[in-house]
């Protein structure tokens, strides 16, 4: 399995417009073949940051992901809600025992 997780601070007055925008993305990822699940966290402490946690069957699904007609229109026009990315997006390939 493959996990990604990726990291943004948004603007605090945005945040709700961003929960709008990424709806359709959301809504649309957890249908694609080889998704199990592609959930957005708010944290805890810190309201403005947030996490897409996601976990796909293995790197060929994500790949697909990527490449998504909804993917590739309502990813980009994100960026106007994020005040900061605090990290790299981080892909990891789980290992089993």
């Amino acid at each position: 399995m493959i996990r990604v997780v990726a990291a943004s601070r948004l603007y605090s007055d945005r945040i709700e417009d961003y929960y709008a925008a990424v709806k359709e993305l959301i809504e649309k990822t957890r249908q694609e073949e080889g998704c199990i699940y592609y959930t957005l966290n708010r944290d805890e402490k810190d309201p403005q940051l947030h996490y897409f946690s996601e976990g796909w069957k293995d790197r060929a699904a994500l790949d697909s992901h990527l490449q998504s007609g909804h993917f590739r229109r309502i990813v980009p026009s994100l960026s106007e809600f994020i005040e900061e990315r605090p990290m790299p997006m981080m892909v990891m390939e789980e290992v089993e025992l």
